[in-house]
């Protein structure tokens, strides 16, 4: 199984898109490690969120092919095409993942409902991923349904422009340029380490910085993932 790159996950209809208010993402430019940790992923992703469990897979639309772990190396070997999409029970969570050259990065990129899963565990799931694929970049998201509904109707362009990429997936080609928003929890790799020094980031006015390894840095905004679902609707 591969994990893929510049990845654009666009929902055609308003009911869907509201209810899928989580996003998880994760970029690596080491496409041989991240090519191999398929089955590993796998794994994370069933102890951790369970309901975000592929249901169907393929590498493109419609997806005819199910899915069942005790028979997964069908799946694995999925490796051999460009990009690999699975979808979990009752639309929980569509995800894609993709392989290219080894000019731009590989990704996984995860857009779910957050009422499906427990919260504690997607911090879990994302740090526990990040160990294992060792990501340049990493991020992990919860919008509120306000804040969803403003892109919907675009009430508020401002909001939809922060909002993007990562209603899309971030790319290759963005992160050449710049980091082009921080969202809830965010890892800076080891190119963004070199880049604005390890002191610095470790100095972030956020409310959670910690050193995960020599390579990786995680810097969470608020003391939970679901603090600004909370905070606006009170």
């Amino acid at each position: 199984m591969g994990i893929g790159h510049n990845v654009v996950v666009l929902y055609s209809t308003e009911k869907r898109y509201i209810m899928q208010d989580l996003n998880i993402g994760f970029l690596s430019a080491n496409q041989t490690t991240v090519k191999s940790k398929g089955r590993e992923f796998l794994d994370l992703l069933r102890t951790y969120l369970p309901a975000f469990n592929p249901v169907r897979y393929g590498a493109w639309e419609p997806l005819n092919n199910y899915f069942n772990f005790s028979n997964i190396e069908k799946p694995l070997q999925c490796s051999n095409n460009e990009y690999f999409l699975w979808k979990s029970k009752r639309h929980a969570c569509e995800e894609i993942a993709s392989m290219d050259s080894k000019s731009i990065h590989s990704s996984i990129d995860i857009i779910g409902k957050s009422e499906s899963v427990d919260c504690t565990q997607v911090v879990s799931f994302f740090l526990k991923t990040t160990e294992l694929i060792k990501p340049d970049f990493a991020y992990v998201h919860l919008f509120s349904d306000e804040e969803l509904h403003t892109i919907t109707k675009g009430i508020n362009t401002t909001f939809y422009d922060m909002s993007m990429p990562f209603r899309t997936g971030i790319s290759t080609y963005e992160l050449r340029k710049y980091i082009p928003n921080l969202c809830w929890g965010t890892i800076f790799g080891s190119p963004y380490i070199k880049l604005f020094e390890r002191e610095h980031i470790l100095s972030s006015p956020a409310s959670k910085v910690q050193q995960l390894s020599e390579n990786a840095i995680y810097i969470q905004l608020s003391e939970d993932l679901t603090d600004l679902k909370q905070l606006i609707k009170a």
